[in-house]
């Protein structure tokens, strides 16, 4: 009954699976292969002697070329032996490779973000991080002046280290303050659109060059309520120095629509330079194509 089952297992897609090694996958897929391999013209004799040939000693001697030993021990030409192993190559060594499903990369946020009485609170999450601790033991343990100095390099790199991570937890920290209040009525649904945030004001606001923003602001993921989302997604690029993109979209919608006849591109520039919004008129033609 076992045999049975194994042999129902392995006929399926992918053809091989349930083997006891590889000469055993190779072997079953030779066997449901058959019907095909005699279409294509391949004789049943080749066959099985390409079932033969299956195993660890046989493909040793065919590696290092010894192909008339191989026509000895199986009573065939040294062309056939050829012959024999080009059909075992078009066998599957590994059946299921092509089976695998797609891995999936889980987010964890970095960063949990409160609103309490509309002030902003900010906790870097750094319990995936393993704790940081010496064994002082260490210390009572080894007296020659070797280890000690040893000992002491040791501390020296984990209080650069710790000191690293502490720098890296209070710019994080920094920057998704200023973020998330930069983009709190956004935040909490009281605003369609977001303020202009940029990197540069990142960096000016923490201090920090351009680039370290950068990296921080791609690399994190904050937590808000039963919601997760990039800290990229707080970024806004200001459409004219000041004010935001979605400002600007959204200004040029409540002209069209308030307007009782359609207007062109240069009448609403001209309209949004009086509200204080100063682009071109090609911004405006592109925003209402692309947008509106």
């Amino acid at each position: 009954l076992y045999g049975r089952m194994v042999d129902v297992i392995s006929s399926i897609d992918p053809v091989g699976c349930a083997a006891m090694d590889v000469y055993d996958s190779l072997g079953k897929q030779l066997k449901a292969l058959k019907a095909g391999f005699l279409q294509e013209g391949i004789s049943e004799k080749m066959l099985d002697l390409a079932g033969e040939l299956l195993s660890e000693n046989d493909f040793k001697l065919f590696s290092k070329n010894r192909f008339a030993e191989l026509a000895s021990v199986h009573h065939a030409n040294e062309d056939e032996i050829r012959k024999a192993f080009e059909i075992v190559r078009k066998l599957d060594p590994n059946p299921a490779r092509d089976y695998s499903g797609p891995s999936f990369q889980y987010v964890i946020p970095t960063i949990n973000v409160k609103i309490e009485h509309n002030e902003v609170h900010i906790t870097v999450k750094d319990d995936m991080l393993p704790a940081i601790e010496t064994d002082d033991a260490y210390d009572k343990a080894i007296l020659n002046a070797e280890g000690r100095k040893f000992v002491d390099n040791c501390k020296k790199d984990i209080s650069l280290l710790t000191s690293m991570i502490d720098s890296r937890n209070r710019s994080l920290s920094t920057i998704a303050y200023f973020m998330v209040s930069k983009q709190l009525n956004w935040l909490m649904g009281k605003s369609d659109s977001k303020h202009s945030l940029m990197l540069k004001d990142i960096a000016r606001y923490s201090d920090i060059s351009i680039s370290t923003a950068s990296r921080i602001v791609a690399s994190n993921y904050i937590q808000f309520e039963d919601r997760c989302m990039p800290l990229s997604d707080l970024m806004e690029k200001s459409a004219d120095g000041s004010n935001s993109k979605s400002n600007v979209v959204n200004a040029i919608s409540d002209i069209i629509k308030s307007s009782p006849k359609k207007l062109s591109d240069e009448n609403i520039r001209r309209i949004l330079e009086k509200r204080g919004i100063s682009i071109s008129r090609r911004t405006v033609q592109k925003y209402r194509t692309m947008y509106l």
